[in-house]
């Protein structure tokens, strides 16, 4: 059995948001972490197809879902592809509200899939209206953080997170994806000559120039192992870690940790740069390895420049 060390399903059913919940399905992974949560509704299941598969290669957080089944009520069919969907994703589980008033019941075609994959169907109290689905985003996402922080079984924690997700998606971009949730830093890889073959944006949608910021630091006093610069934008103040380390046949690459604002603990550098350089040892000979999966999903919608 997998070790965890962050909060759990288990742990979060005891919270007081969730009194009255039952557990249908998946009590097997009760013991699994959650690093997020996310609420899926939308009214349109052809663009939530879209949707899935857009972001197939970011939804790897081993997450819990918040839904209704409101737009899929009237479709079991399209309720067994929801739920394969996001135990393809990587998600653990489905949170389900409304249960007696969108849903009459919850298809026996639901839980047997669920069941078969793992998957934990958490179905709240029944014909209660006067659930809120804040409620129980504020209590887990306060969970959540308060159990973020980097402690001795951290490599570890991280490692195994990236090896339980399906198999497309072990990776190093994968794993620095993780860290950057983790950390709430923008994470960049370079070469010895600087140029980024890897990068994540905290949040993804930043508009921070950090091609700019690391080309500042090459022209600083950089040819140390490991150090910090404080850089101080216009419109930013930007504190940049860095360290090295190295492909399988021992070239050399360069890990930058940008967080605005704040600063990083220098053991949680030490701790995020091993589990980088295993994730390389592990999962690639290359840093920037392209799996095939995330090949065909280029072609297949034209995305001509990944």
């Amino acid at each position: 059995m997998v070790v965890e060390h962050g909060v759990t399903v288990n742990e979060l059913l005891q919270l007081p948001s969730f009194r009255g919940a039952e557990v249908l399905t998946g009590r097997d992974n009760l013991h699994r972490t959650v690093s997020s949560l996310s609420v899926l509704e939308v009214s349109n299941v052809d663009f939530y197809s879209k949707i899935i598969n857009r972001v197939q290669e970011e939804w790897y957080a081993e997450e819990l879902v918040i839904s209704s089944f409101y737009s899929i009520r009237d479709s079991v069919e399209q309720q067994c592809e929801t739920i394969q969907h996001l135990h393809d994703l990587g998600e653990l589980g489905l949170i389900l509200y409304y249960v007696g008033i969108v849903l009459p019941d919850i298809p026996q075609e639901v839980l047997a899939l669920a069941e078969a994959q793992g998957f934990i169907i958490i179905c709240m109290p029944r014909n209660d209206y006067s659930l809120r689905y804040n409620e129980v985003i504020y209590e887990v996402m306060e969970a959540i953080v308060s159990n973020q922080g980097v402690n001795d079984h951290f490599v570890k924690e991280t490692l195994e997170k990236v090896s339980l997700l399906p198999e497309h998606l072990r990776s190093v971009e994968i794993t620095l994806k993780m860290l950057s949730d983790r950390l709430k830093a923008n994470i960049v890889l370079t070469n010895s000559h600087f140029e980024i073959v890897n990068q994540v944006m905290w949040p993804r949608n930043s508009s921070l120039d950090v091609a700019n910021v690391i080309e500042q630091c090459s022209q600083s006093n950089f040819q140390r192992e490991a150090g910090k610069l404080e850089l101080l934008r216009s419109d930013v103040a930007c504190v940049v870690d860095y360290k090295r380390v190295h492909q399988k046949n021992g070239e050399p690459l360069f890990l930058f940790l940008i967080k605005e604002n704040t600063k990083l603990p220098a053991k949680t550098i030490e701790k995020v740069s091993e589990v980088v350089q295993v994730a390389i040892n592990l999962w690639g000979d290359k840093h920037d390895e392209v799996s095939e999966y995330a090949l065909v999903k280029a072609i297949i919608n034209d995305e001509g420049r990944k």
